[in-house]
């Protein structure tokens, strides 16, 4: 299993980095370690751009250089009573973070290769936030979407206190839009529903 990371180091200055790959570093076959996932079957796993990280060891920018949060790095960073003595992380905000140690500076760019095609099939993660706020500009204009009443309870919350807090003035003189007016009405009598079991 891959440990997660609070890393942070993979966003930098990419004009103190050279445009070309530095290292000669094979791409990744096998997993080093057996405690990691398995590829899926006819995972293509293409070499990584490795090229010198200005703070000591490599880093890839699998997306190329226009996407800097998205990247590997493996370093040599031996510490006391901590074997193996590389380290490598990938990174991709808001869907994967991940590191462990190998004992060779290879390991660590096949494990770290592994890592980057493997975590890359897994599911993106919603951004509950962003949808919410997008059903909330778009309401006016546009119906909800169809499911919204198959979300969970947390979901439609946090919905409704987003709308509460978007139409707060006309919610107090009670002048809400119909559209607005109507969905709240839905969103309380579905979590009356559930709250009561009637």
């Amino acid at each position: 299993m891959f440990r997660a990371t609070n890393y942070s180091e993979c966003a930098t200055d990419l004009s103190s980095v050279s445009r070309s790959p530095e290292s000669r570093l094979k791409p990744a076959i096998t997993p080093p370690y057996h405690d990691l996932h398995e590829p899926q079957v006819g995972l293509l796993m293409d070499r990584l751009p490795w090229r010198r990280h200005p703070a000591g060891g490599f880093i890839a920018y699998p997306d190329g250089d226009e996407h800097p949060d998205r990247c590997a790095v493996i370093r040599h960073a031996p510490a006391a009573n901590i074997t193996p003595p590389w380290l490598w992380i990938v990174v991709w905000p808001k869907w994967f973070k991940a590191s462990q140690r190998a004992l060779t500076r290879q390991d660590a760019a096949d494990a770290a290769t592994l890592a980057w095609w493997t975590l890359k099939q897994t599911p993106v993660p919603r951004d509950i936030e962003a949808e919410i706020d997008v059903i909330v500009a778009r309401l006016l204009d546009m119906p909800p979407p169809s499911g919204l009443l198959s979300e969970d309870n947390d979901y439609l919350h946090k919905l409704m206190a987003q709308m509460r807090r978007r139409w707060s003035a006309e919610l107090k003189n009670e002048t809400l839009p119909p559209q607005v007016a109507e969905l709240m009405a839905i969103l309380s009598a579905e979590l009356f529903r559930r709250r009561t079991g009637r």
